[in-house]
């Protein structure tokens, strides 16, 4: 498994953690919430790559991150959102099933659409957070 931030890990053996939610209520009911988000998001996923353009895969991906506050920044002169994308392209395109060459001539066309520019390889500042979502 690959992880694109830093992870802390802490490990139970399956028995002491079934009785640990079942003596605790609030974290089993914690556990729970958090568990039906990420398999939403996995749903989610399962339909960015299954049924999209590679053009809305690649606009997905980065309003995904534009809406996660662990990757995003504001600049307080626009208001416009500065996303730190923690991947390489070819990571992005290994992660969306596409091709290196498809995941940048579509962050290209993204750009000269002027819905995000460029601040280096690794920022991109989203200029136009509707056209991006669509």
């Amino acid at each position: 498994m690959q992880c694109i931030t830093d992870v802390q890990l802490c490990c139970f053996r399956k028995t002491e953690f079934e009785k640990l939610l079942q003596s605790e209520p609030a974290i089993e009911r914690e556990f729970v919430s958090r568990l039906q988000h990420d398999l939403n998001e996995a749903c989610d996923w399962m339909t960015v790559l299954g049924r999209l353009t590679a053009r809305e895969k690649v606009a997905s991906f980065l309003s995904y991150l534009a809406g996660n506050k662990d990757f995003t920044e504001t600049d307080e002169t626009t208001g416009q959102q500065v996303v730190n994308v923690p991947l390489r392209r070819s990571e992005i395109a290994g992660f969306l099933g596409l091709t290196i060459e498809t995941v940048s001539r579509n962050i290209t066309h993204l750009r000269r659409m002027g819905i995000i520019s460029m601040e280096d390889a690794q920022r991109m500042r989203i200029v136009d957070r509707r056209a991006l979502d669509l």
